[in-house]
């Protein structure tokens, strides 16, 4: 947050701190993912490569669970959302019972 801060105050004065530009990029949710993007606009962006390859990675990867998804019986999806639905009520019970709340 500090460093965010910092790179703000330093760019409304015109200064550039790629280091941090570089941090800030791979460190949001889907940065990452943009990177080859920004690339193919011409912006300068480092290691947009590696990112590429994370891309192609988490393409596939959801790919494979559609398919597996897509292959499980109705029954056994509608068993693990009652389960998951459970154990988030016993959650926030307990969380409940912690802070005091009603």
């Amino acid at each position: 947050m500090l460093l965010s801060a910092v790179q703000a105050s330093l760019a409304a004065q015109g200064h550039r701190v790629r280091p941090l530009e570089a941090v800030e990029l791979w460190s949001g949710p889907w940065g990452w993912a943009a990177q080859p993007v920004l690339a193919a606009a011409g912006r300068d962006v480092p290691l947009w490569p590696t990112a590429l390859v994370l891309l192609a990675a988490t393409a596939a990867a959801l790919a494979y669970a559609g398919k597996t998804v897509a292959e499980l019986p109705t029954a056994v999806l509608r068993s693990r959302a009652r389960a998951s639905s459970g154990v988030l009520a016993g959650i926030m019970a307990a969380t409940r019972a912690q802070s005091g709340s009603p």
